[in-house]
């Protein structure tokens, strides 16, 4: 039986994408949408800043309003130019800078673009991971994976290591996640394009988008 960890989680939110389905000529930062009257970033980093008392996101840099707006919401911001090269990279820019700061912790993954999951569930996953550091632990909703995903803290050193565009996915494939069924479709709804900012927007299944270079927030 692996050790228990009883350090708190710490949040990751990943908020680097380009966002170019939301809007191919690059003028609209989908993050900034407003959705029920509040940016899109707002929401996602105040769910996690309400569930990790030490939150980071990352994202890049020359975007000044996307990070005043997550720094209100307590989140601390990590600008690096890496976020430009996938996923991967902005992972791992942040789980590196979490752990010279703090060590070795439980990680929360969030995205930036996921605007509705609920603090609750958030906390059920962490619940879920039990303090095992070798966990990995992800939600479901209508048998469809989501999002955020709670990591034990030994995964923080491999989380460091990635690169490229597919994010955490071939740590994943090694390590399955233990799947939570979780009454909350928030955590399938991104914001991809314009149209999901509606109250009737339809989503597909996450998953299927959330290895490419320009998805993760």
């Amino acid at each position: 039986m692996s050790a228990v960890d009883n350090r708190a989680p710490v949040g990751l939110l990943l908020a680097g994408g380009r966002g170019t389905r939301f809007d191919p000529s690059g003028h609209r930062d989908k993050l900034l949408a407003l959705l029920d009257g509040e940016p899109v970033c707002v929401h996602a980093a105040r769910g996690l800043k309400a569930t990790c008392t030490n939150a980071f996101a990352v994202l890049p840099s020359g975007k000044p309003e996307l990070r005043s707006l997550i720094e209100q919401t307590g989140c601390e911001a990590l600008v690096t130019d890496a976020t430009r090269l996938g996923m991967g990279h902005s992972i791992a820019f942040g789980a590196t800078r979490i752990f010279e700061r703090l060590g070795s912790r439980p990680l929360v993954l969030a995205l930036g673009d996921m605007p509705c999951v609920r603090i609750g569930t958030i906390q059920t996953l962490i619940a879920r991971l039990g303090g095992s550091p070798l966990a990995i632990v992800a939600p479901t909703f209508n048998g469809q994976r989501g999002h955020p995903v709670v990591f034990g803290a030994a995964h923080l050193e491999a989380l460091a290591h990635l690169r490229g565009d597919r994010g955490a996915f071939a740590l994943l494939q090694t390590n399955p996640p233990q799947l939570v069924p979780i009454d909350d479709p928030g955590v399938l709804q991104d914001i991809d394009t314009p149209g999901d900012l509606t109250p009737d927007a339809e989503h597909g299944n996450m998953d299927r988008r959330r290895d490419t270079p320009d998805s993760h927030g």
